[in-house]
């Protein structure tokens, strides 16, 4: 990425409501991650902000790489990993959300 100089580590920052996490800084243009966070709040999940980011550079010299990206909360279904996609240029990072107490109803499946 331009202006990122080699020595470079990357993380990604997830963000519900007024709480944000941030995974471990990995080093290279492919970490892994493999992170859990919980996110507890009171607010209605329709009016709650869910988004991510990703960033890379030196200690204390970070840049985001592409976009803040948004996620409905009203879109997951209550109780099952879903999957979620950050796109950022040159890849992705995967990450699965779940709405533990909230959410859609899932759907029974196999039933006529």
């Amino acid at each position: 990425a331009y202006g990122i100089e080699s020595g470079f580590k990357c993380y990604a920052k997830v963000t519900v409501g007024e709480q944000s996490f941030s995974t471990k800084k990995e080093p290279g243009l492919d970490p892994v991650f493999e992170q859990e966070f919980d996110f507890d709040f009171t607010t209605d999940p329709a009016d709650t902000k869910f988004n991510a980011a990703f960033f890379m550079g030196a200690e204390g010299e970070e840049k985001q790489i592409g976009d803040t990206i948004d996620f409905l909360l009203t879109a997951l279904p209550k109780g099952k990993p879903t999957y979620k996609c950050l796109i950022v240029p040159g890849g992705k990072v995967e990450m699965l959300a779940t709405a533990v107490d909230f959410g859609k109803e899932a759907d029974s499946g196999g039933e006529d």
